[in-house]
């Protein structure tokens, strides 16, 4: 019986040397969590290329972590850095070929580069490992949008209303594309005004974007003067918000427009 319980307990104290050693954190890792703890503290603080050199350390010390590339990539890519950007989403996925943010990263890339039938095959990646990521969903129904595919953009703008009714960039996104459509049979003004209002509604404060999408949902719907005045105050938010020179150049074109009694259309090639 004395045996007994000697190897119950040498295996008791196995089983507590394990466990001890897989919560350990080595010095690397613990070097690693930390520097990615500060790179996204300075991200976050807009002092990108802070922390693009606090992510650098991350990956020197730890070079397989698909996160870090893709973090990485990120940083890159709001630097300005496309290149760099594109290879550090690719090292991602193959560390991790299913990875959701990697994939929604080259697919975005991608599109910016007026590419959208390489864009739909990261989106369809992407999905085939994720299908109800409303992300995925939304960049895969812009990339069909870009290419023309605008039945199989609405199918994908109803997934992700369906997965997430409430949120406000999928609210705004959907009404963009039925308000600004150019295919006729896929257009809706009404549908679009109903979920421009609830984005407005459901934001936390005003956003320029939204009133934006707003304004093209009335003047679908026949409504110039309201949209007019709705895009005067997209283009006050837009200005004070230091947004783009390109961007508010479109956004007077469009004021210009429902001034005019003109309805907006979609192209690959507008800006919103």
């Amino acid at each position: 019986m004395r045996d007994i319980y000697r190897r119950m307990a040498r295996g008791a104290w196995r089983v507590w040397i394990v466990l001890v050693l897989a919560c350990a954190v080595s010095p690397v890792a613990a070097f690693a969590r930390d520097q990615t703890a500060l790179s996204l503290e300075l991200w976050r603080e807009g002092r990108i290329e802070e922390a693009l050199n606090a992510m650098k350390a991350v990956l020197y010390a730890q070079p397989d972590d698909p996160e870090a590339w893709n973090d990485f990539g990120m940083m890159n890519l709001a630097m300005g850095n496309v290149d760099e950007a594109e290879k550090a989403f690719a090292r991602t996925l193959s560390l991790e070929p299913g990875h959701a943010g990697a994939c929604l990263n080259m697919g975005n890339l991608l599109r910016h580069q007026r590419k959208p039938k390489r864009a739909l095959e990261w989106f369809n990646t992407g999905l085939a490992w994720h299908s109800k990521d409303v992300r995925l969903l939304l960049g895969r129904a812009q990339a069909r949008g870009e290419f023309h595919d605008y039945l199989g953009a609405l199918k994908d703008f109803r997934a992700a209303f369906a997965l997430a009714s409430q949120n406000t960039h999928v609210l705004n996104e959907y009404a963009w594309f039925l308000a600004t459509c150019p295919d006729d049979g896929v257009r809706d003004g009404k549908r679009a005004l109903e979920l421009a209002r609830k984005a407005v509604v459901e934001a936390p404060g005003p956003e320029a974007g939204l009133y934006d999408t707003l304004a093209a949902a009335l003047a679908e719907c026949g409504r110039f003067d309201e949209a007019a005045d709705i895009q005067k105050k997209a283009l006050a938010l837009a200005e004070n918000n230091g947004y783009p020179k390109d961007l508010l150049e479109a956004w007077r074109e469009r004021y210009g427009m429902y001034k005019l009694n003109m309805p907006y259309r979609q192209h690959a090639d507008n800006a919103h």
